[in-house]
């Protein structure tokens, strides 16, 4: 007998509505060369039964009966009569597109460090209709890192094919892991060879009520925490309880779920399925504001007032951004540009709303669509940015801007920026997603309020800020102690470092100078130069020498003017060439601020977006600053142990003249490293981004 190349497993446990479908999708792929083992798991519906007529007509399905003792028992039947080198999961209720088995196959033929590769996947109902198309990451760093943090469907499970050999090598699946068994095993696979998504849609995949997903939730949580806290053992990391805490599954599809796919399926060619969902949604929530904007614009489409989405299965996910233009520098900007260019290059078609005058170039260099908002039309009212009335009026009218020109090719997710300088775009952004109903997340990096010359303009904000962050679907803090400054629902509320560019090249041992430069490296705000100065006499006394990577500022001058001794480095034109320059040149990096939390109030709830990146570089890390400070409770938390505060100088100067000492400048160096495989990932950091994104 000829050994396939392929074995399908499919278990199958009261299917009956949908498993002839399933088994047909699987019977008619382009590629031939497999066998089809379904495994029912004692169904009462007379899924056995089917399946045998099936089996009658085609010898490659292989129907196998036991009595129902679960999902991973008729897994591991299917295992153990699998013969093919690869695996293909399948459920009994999906649909797999004709062309998966050829696409998988020939992609894990041609990356043999491959273990298992999965697809994009369209959602469908319990009626067959298409309703969203769902990207997955593509890269094997990206899905480790959103595995790592609990999301399973990082590779869909039964739109995966899997080398056998690799499947046996981690032990299959276990027991343990009832419901949650997908998560357990690529996390181990993860530890054998890479795991991948390939971009095309290769499988319909039905959401519907009686699903695993909405009936099995009992004892999930606490399974999905045990196998988290095993694989961040096994990888070395720890392990953060509480960031991978997610909300119980709804046991029904509710009215936030039914507005995004009344949406969402209008690029689909069925017109009836919007309609369904928006009905959904309004008996779910029947005086949701809301759910009266789905409705109202699925009437302007139908009527012809707003063009229909492009329709087929080939739509990629859209984000709309707005706000301050992403570019390359320091600074929000170009967090928001990382996020942004991860995305496009996951699938994502990205459209940047800009206010008139600003530069797009870089958004345009990446491919981008790039918009423009107006100042102002002729029949608008006059608009006074500090009157909350005009000021409301003037971001509704923008609002409705954006709608017009995204009218053709309607986003999934809109991003904003909750910026300390200005909040008058992600307030935009706020009644764009309020008018259309499209998911808002909203990057928040400062306490705008800490920044408040007096208590009035502190209350203004917090009212303004508190109202725009209501409409977020997702608020992502950059520190805990940020997000407790603002009464935010804990289901919104999330904790996200600004993502680094991340690097390969690290800093290695060579003949330190004689005097090891320790380098500051960013903005220098005024009141931090009485503490730098006492920094650089420790480090003068201890045979080290502070250089300022800064802008030429006439405060700096006046500080390096009282023969303070320190160096100064204008910055480079571009990040990459600042790093470049820190790795090669670098003996040690600080972290600074003042002595007082008083002195720069912000220190209290941001986190330095440099000492996320500067842990990438492989260089040991000095942090200075007061205990009640974001970076201060941090490193009480993980125990950083090159922390000190203000009145430790003596400390930092021991630190500088460590830096001579190979074996310590190693240890360091790896504990830099260290967080940089871990909390300060980009790809943790990106995968727990993008998986906010969209409703799912």
């Amino acid at each position: 007998m000829n050994v396939p190349r392929i074995s399908v497993v499919m278990p199958v446990y009261n299917a009956a509505p949908w498993l002839e479908a399933a088994v047909h999708s699987i019977l008619r792929q382009t590629c031939r060369d497999f066998e089809f083992i379904a495994v029912d798991d004692g169904s009462t519906d007379g899924s056995g039964a089917l399946l045998g007529r099936l089996a009658a007509r085609d010898p490659r399905l292989r129907v196998v009966s036991r009595p129902n003792t679960g999902i991973v028992g008729a897994l591991n039947d299917g295992l153990r009569l699998a013969r093919g080198d690869y695996i293909a999961r399948m459920d009994a209720d999906d649909i797999a597109l004709p062309e998966r088995f050829d696409r998988q196959s020939d992609y894990l033929g041609g990356h043999p460090d491959c273990v298992a590769v999965g697809s994009a996947f369209i959602y469908m109902d319990a009626r067959g209709a298409l309703l969203k198309w769902n990207p997955r990451p593509l890269a094997h760093a990206e899905i480790e890192a959103r595995l790592l943090l609990g999301d399973g469907g990082a590779i869909i499970h039964p739109a995966v094919m899997m080398r056998r050999s690799a499947v046996e090598s981690a032990g299959g699946y276990r027991e343990s892991a009832q419901w949650i068994e997908d998560l357990d095993l690529y996390l181990r696979l993860a530890r054998i060879g890479t795991l991948a998504n390939l971009p095309e849609v290769l499988l319909h995949y039905r959401y519907h009520e009686q699903s695993v997903n909405f009936t099995r939730n009992a004892g999930r949580s606490e399974r999905k925490l045990a196998v988290l806290a095993e694989a961040h053992a096994a990888r070395g990391l720890a392990f953060d309880a509480a960031a991978c805490r997610s909300a119980p599954h709804p046991e029904r599809i509710d009215a936030d779920a039914a507005r995004d796919f009344a949406l969402t399926s209008l690029r689909f060619a069925d017109r009836r399925t919007p309609w369904r969902y928006a009905l959904r949604a309004l008996l779910r929530e029947p005086a949701s504001r809301a759910t009266w904007k789905t409705v109202s614009y699925l009437a302007k489409v139908s009527l012809g007032f707003i063009a229909r989405p492009q329709a087929g299965p080939a739509s990629v996910p859209r984000l709309l951004y707005i706000g301050q233009v992403p570019a390359e520098g320091t600074g929000s900007p170009v967090i928001v540009l990382r996020h942004l260019q991860r995305l496009s290059a996951a699938g994502w078609k990205i459209t940047v709303v800009a206010e008139e005058g600003q530069e797009t170039g870089t958004c345009r260099s990446a491919g981008w669509t790039v918009a423009h908002l107006p100042h102002r039309r002729a029949w608008w009212p006059p608009f006074r940015r500090d009157i909350a009335l005009s000021r409301r009026v003037r971001t509704s009218l923008l609002g409705r801007e954006c709608r017009r020109l995204t009218a053709g090719s309607p986003p999934d997710a809109v991003l904003g920026y909750l910026a300390a300088h200005s909040d008058f775009s992600a307030e935009i952004a706020a009644r764009f997603a309020r008018q259309s109903g499209v998911p808002l997340s909203l990057l928040i990096h400062d306490d705008a309020a800490a920044f408040a010359p007096d208590s009035a303009g502190k209350t203004r904000l917090r009212r303004r800020h508190a109202w725009i962050l209501k409409q977020a679907r997702r608020c992502w803090f950059v520190s805990p102690e940020l997000a407790a400054a603002y009464d935010v629902p804990d289901t919104a509320r999330r904790i996200l470092p600004p993502i680094p560019e991340g690097r390969a090249e690290t800093a290695v041992w060579q003949a330190r100078r004689a005097k090891p430069r320790v380098v500051y490296a960013g903005h220098i705000w005024a009141p931090q130069f009485p503490l730098l100065g006492k920094i650089a006499r420790v480090l003068d006394s201890a045979g080290a020498r502070l250089t300022l990577l800064s802008r030429a500022t006439d405060d700096l001058a006046t500080f390096l003017a009282t023969g303070v001794p320190a160096d100064h480095l204008a910055p480079f034109p571009s990040n990459r060439e600042a790093l470049d320059y820190l790795v090669e040149n670098a003996d040690g990096i600080l972290v600074s601020y003042t002595e007082t939390v008083a002195e720069m109030p912000w220190i209290g709830t941001s986190f330095p977006s440099k000492l996320v990146e500067y842990t990438h570089l492989g260089l040991p890390c000095a942090i200075v600053a007061p205990a009640e400070s974001s970076v201060g409770r941090w490193a009480a938390r993980t125990a950083w142990s090159e922390f000190y505060l203000p009145d430790e100088l003596g400390r930092v100067g021991e630190w500088a003249w460590e830096l001579r000492q190979e074996p310590v400048w190693r240890q360091r160096r790896e504990a830099s490293l260290a967080l940089a495989r871990g909390e300060f990932s980009p790809e943790k950091i990106q995968a727990s981004f993008a998986a906010g994104l969209l409703r799912t």
